[in-house]
């Protein structure tokens, strides 16, 4: 919908409409603008006005909260705003919605697996390649970022997998030595009997004296 569009119904729509469309352009604008301080927490302040006054594009109001939110490495409460916006926003950025989407839900993965939770970081980077699976990019820059994501994705997950079973090993080995030196007890102990026995059987029971 283009700005020209947007104002001709405003126009006609009466002047709530009018004070709503100016405070989405300033909030809108201050965010960017505390974006690019880096001030993140300001920008989602800016940007939070927005989920009550951009009625016309309400997509972009939770995008750019999750924005924000991202920068501030809010994974949880950025993915419930991309997840929000996603099929909100139009067909043409319906990927960019998708890809910041991934990327937080492949953040949040990371930051399990600092935490050392492999379960639910595997259950974060699955859940990002599904949303990349489900999505299309006909841009040929966003649909190489998404194939460069995806393939990051893969690696992780097959790092926890070998990482697991690592694991798994390492925790099987300290049960498996004593049943190993229990064998080999066994096995010396079998040894030793049959050769008592053995030499008994040459030199007859035990007080017996033998008529050579």
């Amino acid at each position: 919908m283009g700005d020209g569009q947007v104002l001709g119904r405003l126009a006609g729509g009466g002047s709530d409409h009018g004070a709503k469309f100016a405070l989405t352009v300033v909030s809108n604008e201050a965010g960017r603008q505390a974006l690019t301080r880096l001030d993140y927490a300001g920008a989602q302040s800016w940007f939070e006005n927005n989920l009550r006054f951009n009625w016309f594009e309400p997509w972009i109001a939770h995008y750019n909260v999750g924005v924000a939110l991202y920068h501030q490495e809010n994974w949880w409460a950025a993915e419930n705003q991309f997840q929000t916006a996603l099929p909100l926003a139009p067909d043409p950025k319906k990927c960019t919605v998708a890809m910041n989407l991934a990327w937080t839900m492949e953040a949040k993965g990371d930051s399990l697996r600092v935490r050392g939770d492999g379960p639910s970081a595997t259950l974060a980077w699955n859940g990002a390649k599904e949303v990349l699976k489900r999505q299309r990019c006909d841009d040929s820059g966003e649909r190489a970022a998404q194939e460069e994501t995806q393939e990051r994705l893969e690696d992780k997950l097959d790092q926890q997998s070998r990482d697991r079973d690592e694991q798994k090993e390492s925790e099987q080995k300290p049960d498996q030595e004593p049943q190993d030196q229990l064998a080999e007890a066994n096995r010396a102990a079998q040894e030793l009997q049959q050769q008592q026995r053995d030499e008994m059987s040459r030199e007859g029971p035990a007080g017996e004296q033998r008529n050579w």
